[in-house]
């Protein structure tokens, strides 16, 4: 890290963290947000391609097209739930798969984030039947149903719904960008083909 010339944080929980750290060392500091929004993406990307001096690649958009395509063919209607603990920006994703016509019920998180601010207003005025619920609420306790033919996006969705179909995943798992769509693809569908044993992983986290 000290002789790092750039330091880039993609988690918001960690942005005045590394912004410290950056300062005290006199070093470069970049916050690249999570996002699951094209536009954010590619303004991101070119940012960061011209602090590095190199150039943008091209095509990913139309690979993550294809690549959600196909998953919406293999998962059909089945109904999607998200949390805040596996994805740490769940609204963003959630609208991109509600755009993309997968079926998006539940985001469990227990605050909005600024950033989120956006996506939170198209969620409510294009899906007002998408419910958010808390997570530390007493209530939650017994807030639970069994249900395997739920495909949870991180722990807390798959502990509350009981579902063996979810994707093992903590803060995005390093994943972002449209590699991070693409690869997140690849998580959901191996959720759905196979399954985990939530009671044996989840109390982990």
């Amino acid at each position: 890290l000290g002789a790092s010339t750039l330091n880039i944080c993609t988690y918001s929980g960690g942005d005045y963290g590394i912004q410290a750290l950056s300062k005290r060392l006199n070093q470069d500091y970049l916050y690249l947000s999570s996002s699951f929004d094209y536009e954010e993406i590619d303004q991101q990307r070119t940012l960061l391609c011209e602090r590095l001096g190199i150039s943008v690649s091209e095509g990913e958009k139309e690979a993550c097209e294809e690549a959600l395509a196909a998953l919406k063919g293999l998962l059909q209607d089945i109904e999607i739930v998200i949390d805040y603990v596996g994805i740490t920006r769940p609204l963003s994703l959630a609208r991109l798969l509600l755009d993309h016509g997968f079926h998006v019920t539940q985001v469990y998180l227990d605050t909005i984030f600024t950033e989120e601010k956006k996506d939170f207003d198209y969620l409510q005025a294009h899906y007002p039947h998408l419910t958010l619920l808390p997570t530390i609420h007493s209530h939650m306790r017994v807030y639970q149903n069994k249900d395997p033919d739920v495909l949870a996006i991180g722990p807390k969705a798959a502990y509350f719904r009981k579902t063996p179909h979810f994707v093992n995943m903590i803060e995005n798992g390093g994943l972002w960008g449209y590699k991070g769509i693409l690869g997140l693809c690849e998580l959901m569908k191996e959720a759905y083909l196979e399954e985990k044993d939530p009671a044996a992983i989840v109390p982990r986290k």
